[in-house]
């Protein structure tokens, strides 16, 4: 079984991606039974094992680099330029909730102290939730069977890329 759907193309606000006839998506309350972990393991570990084609890794580390701290970067730029939100209470909630210097010191924290120098990168899915793992609604074979049988497919690959695998 392939890692991936074929795509067929982007339009404003999604994807196109080849349809899955007898496939369900996954339900969040299913994610941790083992006749569907299993198989999500396994997926995930072929994933994590894709090497990306030296036609598509550049050579600037960026290609190699993990997304995750420059996504978490750009996430804090764009909650610090927020002047102020729809409704005055909106305002005095979010500075009540959202404490963005404690946040940025965490970021930092996490990046210098918490994640080791040598974690594994990988190709990551980097949006595993759910709704993008789907499943083989026929019951022809057990699920513990899986990944030679395509029986869990993961599907919206548009945030995939290089990452520390224990993202996803």
């Amino acid at each position: 079984a392939q890692l991936a759907v074929p795509y067929h193309g982007r339009f404003a606000n999604g994807r196109l991606e080849q349809w899955l006839e007898g496939y369900r998506a996954l339900e969040v309350h299913e994610m941790g039974q083992s006749m569907y972990s299993q198989p999500i393991f396994s997926r995930m570990a072929r994933l994590h094992q894709f090497q990306l084609p030296v036609s598509l890794s550049s050579s600037s580390s960026s290609s190699t680099q993990p997304s995750m701290w420059s996504q978490l970067d750009s996430w804090m730029e764009q909650a610090q330029s927020i002047s102020h939100y729809t409704t005055p209470g909106d305002d005095d909630r979010a500075a009540r909730l959202l404490n963005l210097p404690n946040i940025c010191e965490e970021i930092y924290w996490l990046k210098h102290d918490v994640v080791p120098e040598k974690a594994k990168v990988a190709f990551c899915h980097n949006d595993l939730l759910a709704g993008n793992i789907m499943v083989q609604t026929t019951t022809t074979s057990s699920l513990s069977e899986t990944d030679e049988n395509g029986m869990v497919q993961l599907i919206d690959f548009e945030y995939g890329g290089v990452n520390y695998a224990a993202f996803d």
